[in-house]
């Protein structure tokens, strides 16, 4: 057993080596941060993509820009590469691994429904968990911001018609989600003595 974890350490440790320095990092550097990254991900599991993305954060906070830039771009392909998604937890990389997170500008997310449906997503969306489920989950997002910003939900008036196929009733659903959320993140960041909370819009017409 501690063999394993020894190869797995190592093996993830290999692997930021090698990133950081075909991303310009000098290999002293390289060396330090690999070394602590390998242990990070060899004992919480995470894949190599998320190795990647931890390394872009902690580049971009020691101002090695263009090198975490390179990371990132590795790690989310299918994200612009926005110095936005640094301020992410590392804790939502999954939604935005999957696509159904990206970042929409300064301070602006959008939501993708489609996506969450997907089989490899990593949460279910019912109703019956996703209010407080995502607004404690996304409100991290503008923490810099003090709860200035915005969230499009988009693809939600279809998914809404997996429960209400008629055409009002799954507009008067999806109204109500994007009402409950805007409301549950607002409650989240007055009780974070924040000065604004995010505001909530549907991506597309209803």
């Amino acid at each position: 057993m501690i063999l394993r974890e020894e190869q797995e350490m190592s093996a993830a440790a290999a692997r930021a080596l090698q990133a950081l320095e075909e991303a310009g990092i000098a290999r002293e550097t390289a060396a330090h941060l690999a070394v602590a990254a390998g242990a990070a991900a060899a004992t919480n599991s995470w894949p190599p993509a998320e190795l990647d993305f931890r390394l872009a954060r902690a580049l971009h906070q020691l101002g090695h820009a263009d090198a975490s830039r390179a990371l990132l771009a590795r790690a989310l392909p299918r994200n612009e590469n926005s110095d936005n998604i640094f301020s992410v937890p590392p804790e939502l990389f999954p939604l935005f691994r999957a696509g159904a997170l990206r970042s929409a500008g300064e301070n602006a997310w959008r939501l993708d429904a489609a996506a969450l449906e997907k089989p490899d997503a990593p949460l279910e969306l019912s109703y019956a968990r996703l209010i407080e489920l995502f607004a404690a989950r996304l409100l991290p997002l503008w923490e810099n911001s003090q709860g200035r910003g915005e969230l499009a939900l988009a693809g939600w008036r279809e998914h809404a018609r997996n429960f209400s196929p008629a055409r009002r009733a799954a507009a008067h659903r999806c109204r109500a989600w994007r009402r409950d959320l805007a409301e549950a993140l607002n409650r989240r960041a007055l009780n974070r003595g924040w000065p604004a909370s995010p505001r909530v819009i549907l991506a597309e017409p209803i």
